[in-house]
This record gives structure tokens, C-alpha cells and sequence, in this order.
């Protein structure tokens, strides 16, 4: 496996993750409901279903959203601290200049 698709292979994971993790601070009150309803189509943009619907700017945007409002779950105190920390890594994937 070559580093692009080991990236890639990362950067799935990380964002399966965030979602994962989007579900749980939801399921603890982090977010309101327009907020709820943005991250809910933002998800959408990465189901199998819709990849020929979606394009990588709708990707990238929803990635950002992701980040933006874990941190903003992570600034209430709704994460745990293992959560918080897998955020972390999940953002990681994305910002490492390496990548």
C-alpha cells in the first residue's frame, strides 16, 4: 500500500469516527436543532449511496463541520476523555502537512 491510500484509508476511518462521535455528543444535548440538521446532511455526504451525488468541495465542507462542532461538544465538557482524545486523532488525519 502506497502512502496516498494509506492516507486515504486514515482519513475514512477518521471520518466514520467523527460521525461516530458527532452521534454520541448528539445523544448527550451538544447540539441544537439546526445545528442537528446540518451535521445530519453533512453525513449523508459520505454514504455509498451518494458518492456520485457529492462532490469533494460538499466533502470538504462537511469535514470542517465535523471538526467545528466536536470541538464545540468538547468546549461543553460532552466528551469523555477518551472521545475527546480519538477527536483529536481524527482531526490529526486532516491536518498534518504531511498528508
Amino acid at each position: 500500500m502506497n502512502k496516498e491510500e494509506e492516507t486515504n484509508n486514515l482519513q475514512k476511518k477518521a471520518i466514520y469516527n467523527m460521525i461516530r462521535l458527532i452521534n454520541i455528543a448528539q445523544n448527550r444535548g451538544a447540539f441544537n436543532l439546526e445545528e442537528a440538521s446540518q451535521l445530519c446532511s453533512s453525513t449523508k455526504h459520505f454514504d455509498k449511496e451518494n458518492k456520485n451525488n457529492i462532490n469533494q468541495e460538499q466533502q470538504r465542507d462537511s469535514i470542517i463541520l465535523f471538526i467545528e462542532s466536536l470541538n464545540k461538544a468538547q468546549s461543553k465538557g460532552i466528551l469523555q476523555i477518551e472521545e475527546a482524545h480519538l477527536a483529536w486523532e481524527c482531526f490529526q488525519s486532516f491536518t498534518q502537512k504531511d498528508i
